[in-house]
């Protein structure tokens, strides 16, 4: 029992350094991609929106870089039909998951320090 308590918070811990930074790479991406002022990639108009809204691309994308992502946004959401809500920067996968993993956590605390009762 010791064992798969110890292997579940490896994994949990494993976890949350994991989702962070996978969600993270499309954005460096996006900001590989315009520093030449051109976006090259194909990306989701929430994936531009998220690196938009990123002080990294201000700081490493170079002259144009803002001006790319703006470009492409532009030709996305011409393209896009009505009834569209607009990406407001708010990652759900990434607090779910750490909320499911502060809920296993806080369960396998609380198994661990409590004494089994005996008879």
């Amino acid at each position: 029992m010791r064992r798969l308590r110890t292997t579940l918070a490896l994994v949990i811990a494993a976890l949350l350094v994991a989702v962070p930074s996978a969600l993270a790479s499309v954005t460096d991406q996006i900001i590989k991609d315009a520093r030449d002022g051109h976006i090259n990639g194909t990306y989701t108009t929430a994936q531009l929106q998220a690196a938009l809204n990123s002080p990294l691309l201000k700081t490493y994308g170079g002259d144009g870089g803002v001006e790319a992502v703006r470009s492409a946004l532009g030709d996305q959401t011409s393209s896009s039909g009505a009834g569209t809500l607009p990406f407001t920067g708010f990652e759900t996968g990434t607090f779910i998951v750490l909320g499911f993993s502060l809920i296993v956590v806080g369960f396998v605390l609380r198994r661990s320090g409590r004494p089994d009762a005996q008879a």
